[in-house]
Formats: structure tokens, C-alpha cells, sequence
């Protein structure tokens, strides 16, 4: 939830659905993108390596879980 995004807000009924979605119970804010930033930077994440880290309170899990693709994606030999 951003300034820029504050007008989607305004509808009580919009935000709590919107909440509802998102697995954390909540909707993100700027300080949580903070918070991963200042850990990547810190010496406490200096054996993490090559990942992508999702900051999204669980939605693209969630979304990927309602869009199930079958593993393997080629087409058929037979």
C-alpha cells in the first residue's frame, strides 16, 4: 500500500477483500520491502545467494496455487 495506490483503498469493502486475498491477512506496506532491504544489505543474509525473494505476503503463492499447470508442459510423443 503505497500513496499511489491509496485511492484503491477508500471502498471498506474493496480493502478488506483485498486483505482477505493476501495469505499475511494483510496488505503490504513500504516498510516491509524496507525490512527485506535492510536484511539483504546486513551481514546477517551474507550466505544468500542467486534467489529471487518475493516480497508479497503470500499472493503469487496463492495465485499460482489457483492456476495448477501440469509439470510437464510438452507436447505429446504418442
Amino acid at each position: 500500500r503505497t500513496p499511489a495506490s491509496e485511492a484503491s483503498y477508500r471502498d471498506p469493502v474493496l480493502a478488506a477483500a483485498r486483505e482477505r486475498a493476501v495469505p499475511a491477512g494483510r496488505v503490504g506496506a513500504p516498510a516491509d520491502l524496507a525490512n527485506d532491504i535492510a536484511f539483504l544489505a546486513s551481514d546477517r543474509s551474507d550466505y544468500i545467494n542467486a534467489h529471487e525473494i518475493v516480497v508479497d505476503g503470500g499472493i503469487s503463492s496463492t495465485l499460482m496455487d489457483a492456476n495448477k499447470r501440469p509439470l510437464d508442459l510438452r507436447p505429446s510423443t504418442t
